[in-house]
């Protein structure tokens, strides 16, 4: 099997490392949903606010925990469309203030720690039917991860923290 790719999401948001705080709530009967600590690229420069991911019909939901950061099995996938991927490749001009520059200009942030899994194992076991109604979503935190098999998904911002 070759390796599973990695898609960054078109978000305006980053799962921030510093101050993820990733969670999953799952429950009877309510909408699954997956929360983190985001960084915004504002005019004013960057704000954090609590993002919540709201998905439609999950099937699975995988959480990988560990010491390591991320605690992922980082050559099972390719990363070549992501930040750490292009800066391997031999990319290394793609300082910060070029990533800045791409997230302001898009809109949507470069690598936001959210991606979407091209060939994913998850589908697998499942066959055609489902690997082509679902879509394996992956967020990365510092020493969290989730695995996402779902049909669709929305996100929501809550206000700018204030952390003082």
């Amino acid at each position: 099997m070759s390796l599973q790719k990695l898609v960054p999401v078109k978000v305006p948001w980053k799962i921030t490392s510093a101050t993820p705080f990733l969670t999953v709530r799952v429950a009877e009967f309510e909408p699954e949903m997956v929360s983190f600590i985001a960084l915004f690229n504002t005019t004013n420069g960057m704000v954090e606010r609590r993002v919540t991911v709201t998905f439609n019909e999950i099937v699975l939901i995988g959480l990988r925990t560990g010491n390591e950061s991320p605690p992922i099995d980082e050559s099972e996938y390719d990363w070549s469309n992501t930040l750490q991927g292009r800066q391997q490749n031999g990319n290394f001009d793609l300082k910060y203030e070029e990533f800045e520059r791409e997230w302001i200009s898009s809109g949507y942030c470069p690598d936001p720690h959210m991606y979407k899994v091209l060939n994913s194992k998850w589908t697998i076991p499942y066959g055609n039917n489902i690997g082509m109604d679902y879509t394996h979503y992956l967020f990365v935190g510092e020493m969290t991860c989730m695995d996402v098999l779902a049909k669709g998904w929305k996100w929501e911002a809550g206000d700018i923290i204030d952390w003082k």
